[in-house]
């Protein structure tokens, strides 16, 4: 197996790229309320990284469904961004001996 590697993208490919990701799965619509801003806070926690893009929005789309509401303000894209930043970002490395079973 070959080992995979993304580059980071620009603020306005990883917004088309989560609006096509949300188009293909049939949603209509705004993800945001406050766009831009929303956009550039999501893009300043991951990069521009699409692999952790995605992970948030599915954080974020789990969190709207929970909470009955159609679109998301960037308030709530930070959140979800710091909450998921020890758990998807960071790689943990554990030695075999921390694992023994």
């Amino acid at each position: 197996m070959f080992p995979i590697s993304m580059n980071a993208m620009s603020l306005d490919d990883l917004k088309d790229m989560i609006t096509f990701r949300l188009t293909v799965a049939g949603h209509k619509g705004a993800l945001f309320l406050e766009t831009d801003e929303a956009y550039k806070t999501l893009y300043a926690y991951t990069k521009g990284l699409p692999r952790d893009a995605i992970k948030v929005c599915f954080e974020l789309l789990i969190e709207l469904v929970a909470q009955r509401k159609q679109q998301a303000t960037a308030k709530q894209v930070e959140e979800i961004a710091k909450g998921q930043t020890h758990s998807i970002f960071t790689t943990v490395t554990l030695s075999s001996e921390s694992c023994q079973i």
